[in-house]
Protein backbone atom coordinates (compact mmCIF):
# COMPACT_ATOMS: atom_id res chain seq x y z
CA UNK A 1 0.00 0.00 0.00
CA UNK A 2 1.11 3.45 -0.63
CA UNK A 3 0.72 6.84 1.39
CA UNK A 4 -2.39 8.72 0.39
CA UNK A 5 -1.43 11.89 -1.89
CA UNK A 6 -2.44 15.52 -0.52
CA UNK A 7 -2.43 16.89 -4.11
CA UNK A 8 0.22 19.66 -3.18
CA UNK A 9 3.38 19.51 -6.34
CA UNK A 10 6.16 17.67 -5.38
CA UNK A 11 9.75 20.06 -6.39
CA UNK A 12 11.76 17.95 -8.61
CA UNK A 13 12.23 17.00 -12.05
CA UNK A 14 8.93 15.66 -14.15
CA UNK A 15 6.61 16.44 -10.60
CA UNK A 16 3.87 16.26 -12.82
CA UNK A 17 3.93 13.09 -14.07
CA UNK A 18 5.44 11.78 -10.46
CA UNK A 19 2.19 13.09 -8.88
CA UNK A 20 -0.01 11.34 -11.45
CA UNK A 21 1.36 8.32 -10.38
CA UNK A 22 1.31 8.65 -6.92
CA UNK A 23 -2.62 9.36 -7.49
CA UNK A 24 -3.07 6.51 -9.55
CA UNK A 25 -1.43 4.16 -7.14
CA UNK A 26 -3.60 5.42 -4.68
CA UNK A 27 -6.45 4.67 -6.59
CA UNK A 28 -5.40 1.27 -7.74
CA UNK A 29 -4.75 0.27 -4.11
CA UNK A 30 -7.97 1.06 -3.22
CA UNK A 31 -9.65 -0.84 -6.24
CA UNK A 32 -7.66 -4.05 -4.81
CA UNK A 33 -9.45 -3.83 -1.93
CA UNK A 34 -12.67 -3.17 -3.29
CA UNK A 35 -11.94 -6.08 -5.85
CA UNK A 36 -11.09 -8.41 -2.65
CA UNK A 37 -14.07 -7.28 -1.07
CA UNK A 38 -16.34 -8.52 -3.52
CA UNK A 39 -14.56 -12.04 -4.34
CA UNK A 40 -15.33 -12.34 -0.44
CA UNK A 41 -18.69 -11.12 -1.07
CA UNK A 42 -18.54 -8.50 1.72
CA UNK A 43 -20.87 -5.74 0.86
CA UNK A 44 -19.98 -3.17 -1.06
CA UNK A 45 -21.60 0.27 -2.17
CA UNK A 46 -23.06 -0.01 -5.47
CA UNK A 47 -22.44 3.58 -6.20
CA UNK A 48 -18.90 2.90 -5.77
CA UNK A 49 -18.52 0.80 -8.85
CA UNK A 50 -19.47 4.17 -10.84
CA UNK A 51 -16.70 6.20 -8.46
CA UNK A 52 -14.14 4.07 -9.11
CA UNK A 53 -15.29 3.63 -13.25
CA UNK A 54 -15.71 7.85 -13.02
CA UNK A 55 -11.79 7.89 -11.70
CA UNK A 56 -10.42 6.18 -13.78
CA UNK A 57 -12.24 7.21 -16.92
CA UNK A 58 -11.86 11.09 -15.82
CA UNK A 59 -8.08 10.95 -14.63
CA UNK A 60 -6.02 8.14 -15.86
CA UNK A 61 -7.58 8.12 -19.57
CA UNK A 62 -8.55 12.17 -19.88
CA UNK A 63 -6.10 13.30 -17.79
CA UNK A 64 -3.09 11.66 -17.25
CA UNK A 65 -2.85 9.10 -20.65
CA UNK A 66 -3.91 12.35 -22.59
CA UNK A 67 -0.56 14.18 -20.90
CA UNK A 68 1.75 11.06 -21.32
CA UNK A 69 0.39 10.83 -25.24
CA UNK A 70 -0.19 14.30 -26.45
CA UNK A 71 2.95 15.91 -24.38
CA UNK A 72 5.19 13.43 -23.05
CA UNK A 73 6.02 10.87 -26.07
CA UNK A 74 5.65 13.83 -28.89
CA UNK A 75 8.20 15.67 -26.90
CA UNK A 76 9.97 12.94 -26.41
CA UNK A 77 10.82 11.99 -30.08
CA UNK A 78 11.58 15.37 -30.69
CA UNK A 79 14.34 15.10 -28.49
CA UNK A 80 15.81 11.82 -29.62
CA UNK A 81 13.81 9.46 -28.50
CA UNK A 82 12.77 6.42 -31.01
CA UNK A 83 8.55 6.32 -31.22
CA UNK A 84 9.02 2.57 -31.95
CA UNK A 85 11.19 1.37 -29.20
CA UNK A 86 10.08 -1.13 -26.64
CA UNK A 87 9.74 0.93 -23.81
CA UNK A 88 7.12 3.67 -25.48
CA UNK A 89 5.69 1.01 -27.47
CA UNK A 90 4.81 -1.08 -24.16
CA UNK A 91 3.54 2.12 -22.60
CA UNK A 92 1.48 3.16 -25.77
CA UNK A 93 -0.05 -0.86 -25.19
CA UNK A 94 -1.27 -0.90 -21.78
CA UNK A 95 -2.81 2.47 -22.23
CA UNK A 96 -5.20 0.65 -25.11
CA UNK A 97 -5.26 -2.42 -22.89
CA UNK A 98 -6.05 0.29 -19.70
CA UNK A 99 -8.79 1.84 -21.70
CA UNK A 100 -10.75 -1.27 -22.70
CA UNK A 101 -10.73 -2.52 -18.81
CA UNK A 102 -11.93 0.73 -18.08
CA UNK A 103 -15.09 0.70 -20.08
CA UNK A 104 -15.94 -2.47 -18.99
CA UNK A 105 -16.03 -1.15 -15.68
CA UNK A 106 -18.01 1.39 -16.46
CA UNK A 107 -20.18 -0.52 -17.82
CA UNK A 108 -20.79 -2.70 -14.30
CA UNK A 109 -21.22 0.75 -12.99
CA UNK A 110 -24.07 1.50 -14.98
CA UNK A 111 -25.90 -1.36 -13.88
CA UNK A 112 -29.20 -0.80 -11.73
CA UNK A 113 -30.01 -3.18 -8.69
CA UNK A 114 -28.14 -5.57 -6.86
CA UNK A 115 -25.51 -7.48 -8.41
CA UNK A 116 -25.51 -11.38 -8.47
CA UNK A 117 -22.91 -13.72 -7.61
CA UNK A 118 -21.45 -14.06 -11.33
CA UNK A 119 -21.98 -10.16 -11.85
CA UNK A 120 -19.53 -10.14 -8.15
CA UNK A 121 -17.09 -12.32 -9.47
CA UNK A 122 -16.85 -10.85 -13.60
CA UNK A 123 -16.38 -7.00 -11.51
CA UNK A 124 -14.26 -8.48 -9.26
CA UNK A 125 -11.72 -10.43 -11.57
CA UNK A 126 -11.75 -7.42 -14.24
CA UNK A 127 -11.57 -4.55 -11.47
CA UNK A 128 -8.27 -6.98 -10.12
CA UNK A 129 -6.94 -6.84 -13.46
CA UNK A 130 -7.02 -3.21 -14.30
CA UNK A 131 -5.39 -2.42 -10.65
CA UNK A 132 -2.78 -5.26 -11.95
CA UNK A 133 -2.27 -3.60 -15.11
CA UNK A 134 -2.09 0.24 -13.67
CA UNK A 135 0.37 -1.07 -11.29
CA UNK A 136 2.73 -2.79 -13.47
CA UNK A 137 2.50 0.32 -15.90
CA UNK A 138 2.91 2.99 -13.50
CA UNK A 139 5.72 1.38 -11.57
CA UNK A 140 7.05 0.28 -15.44
CA UNK A 141 7.32 4.74 -15.92
CA UNK A 142 8.86 5.25 -12.57
CA UNK A 143 11.58 2.73 -12.52
CA UNK A 144 12.60 2.36 -16.63
CA UNK A 145 11.05 5.64 -18.42
CA UNK A 146 11.33 8.61 -16.31
CA UNK A 147 14.72 8.09 -14.82
CA UNK A 148 16.16 7.68 -18.33
CA UNK A 149 14.27 10.83 -19.59
CA UNK A 150 15.89 12.73 -16.43
CA UNK A 151 19.39 11.29 -17.55
CA UNK A 152 18.63 11.48 -21.81
CA UNK A 153 17.87 15.13 -21.73
CA UNK A 154 19.76 18.32 -20.81
CA UNK A 155 18.57 20.18 -18.41
CA UNK A 156 17.32 23.03 -20.24
CA UNK A 157 15.15 20.35 -22.61
CA UNK A 158 14.15 19.02 -19.49
CA UNK A 159 12.98 22.42 -17.89
CA UNK A 160 11.44 22.82 -21.30
CA UNK A 161 9.62 19.87 -20.69
CA UNK A 162 8.38 20.53 -17.29
CA UNK A 163 6.73 23.92 -18.90
CA UNK A 164 4.80 22.01 -21.16
CA UNK A 165 3.48 19.56 -18.41
CA UNK A 166 2.44 22.69 -16.03
CA UNK A 167 0.82 24.41 -19.14
CA UNK A 168 -1.32 21.12 -19.42
CA UNK A 169 -1.96 20.54 -16.03
CA UNK A 170 -2.86 24.65 -15.74
CA UNK A 171 -5.77 23.92 -18.52
CA UNK A 172 -7.29 21.36 -15.96
CA UNK A 173 -6.89 22.93 -13.19
CA UNK A 174 -10.55 22.50 -11.82
CA UNK A 175 -11.18 19.37 -13.30
CA UNK A 176 -8.20 17.48 -11.90
CA UNK A 177 -9.26 19.02 -8.08
CA UNK A 178 -12.25 17.74 -8.30
CA UNK A 179 -10.66 14.11 -9.17
CA UNK A 180 -8.64 14.64 -6.62
CA UNK A 181 -11.30 14.94 -3.49
CA UNK A 182 -13.01 11.81 -5.54
CA UNK A 183 -9.67 9.45 -5.45
CA UNK A 184 -8.96 10.69 -1.90
CA UNK A 185 -12.57 9.51 -0.77
CA UNK A 186 -12.55 5.97 -2.41
CA UNK A 187 -8.92 5.55 -0.76
CA UNK A 188 -9.93 6.61 2.85
CA UNK A 189 -13.15 4.25 2.42
CA UNK A 190 -11.21 1.26 1.14
CA UNK A 191 -7.62 2.00 2.18
CA UNK A 192 -8.25 3.78 5.44
CA UNK A 193 -4.60 2.46 6.93
CA UNK A 194 -2.97 4.55 3.89
CA UNK A 195 -4.17 8.23 5.04
CA UNK A 196 -0.68 9.19 5.09
CA UNK A 197 0.48 12.58 3.40
CA UNK A 198 2.58 12.35 0.97
CA UNK A 199 6.32 13.75 0.75
CA UNK A 200 5.50 18.01 -0.39
CA UNK A 201 7.28 20.99 -1.02
CA UNK A 202 7.26 23.03 1.58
Amino acid sequence: MIAIFTGRPLVHTLSSLKQDHHMLLALTDALDVFANALMRTEEVSPSDVGEFAHAFREFADYVHYEKEEHVLLPFLVRHGFDWNCELLEQIRAEHSRDRYLIDVLHQAGEQEGRLSQHDRRRLAATAATLASVQRGLTMKQDIELLPEVATALAPETLEELNAELSRFDSQRGGRAAKLRRMIQGLTLRYCPTNAEPAPSAS
